[in-house]
């Protein structure tokens, strides 16, 4: 019986792992969308709900990104405030 425990609680560790990862790969998706100036991506992924103003272990949004990018890639800056990015 103790089997099934350790086996359903191993099963809701790794749920919540990927749960979790998944959340961290949608914010990096962002930002490589506003890095790339891909402003499809980045509309199909505000609209899933990321968190638009997500950082980077270096402390940039997708905005800032966007913004720092070669003269800017002014679609996505324009998407991203819009949807409330700060």
């Amino acid at each position: 019986m103790q089997t099934n425990i350790d086996s359903r609680a191993a099963l809701v560790v790794i749920l919540a792992l990927v749960l979790f990862l998944s959340c961290a790969s949608r914010d990096e998706r962002l930002r490589i969308a506003a890095y790339k100036g891909n402003s499809e991506e980045a509309s199909q992924l505000i609209a899933e709900g990321v968190e638009i103003d997500a950082r980077n272990e270096y402390g940039n949004t997708a905005l800032i990104i966007a913004v720092a990018e070669s003269g800017g890639h002014t679609a996505i800056v324009e998407i991203l405030r819009k949807a409330g990015a700060k």
